[in-house]
């Protein structure tokens, strides 16, 4: 298969990275936990822990939020990314701006 497509993506790169069924089923956890409580310390420092357990990529990690924030209403879908954003990466630096355009091209696969 070709490893890059007529929008010069590789997509194969990110197939060949997606979690198993546990790790997804601890970013679905830490999903719904946040949109739920919309507790922003609890999500910092979950997202520390399941980086640091699970030794995931970051911009793996943000990327299945991302997927999962597609999900919801407009209000939903603005509060995951003000997370993303505005908590995680501007003001923890959680990560760094390539994790973030990489995990939104995961997002995508």
């Amino acid at each position: 298969m070709h490893q890059v497509n007529v929008v010069g993506m590789n997509f194969e790169k990110y197939n060949d990275l997606k979690p198993d069924n546990d790790l997804k089923l601890k970013i679905q956890n830490f999903f719904m936990e946040y949109h739920e409580s919309q507790d922003r310390e609890h999500a910092i420092s979950e997202f520390k822990d399941i980086i640091e357990v699970t030794k995931i990529p970051v911009f793996i990690f943000v990327g299945n939020i991302i997927k999962n924030a597609f999900s919801l209403d407009d209000a939903g879908w603005n509060r995951i990314f003000k997370l993303l954003v505005d908590e995680f990466y501007i003001k923890e630096k959680l990560f760094e701006g390539n994790d973030l355009m990489e995990g939104i091209n995961v997002s995508m696969v």
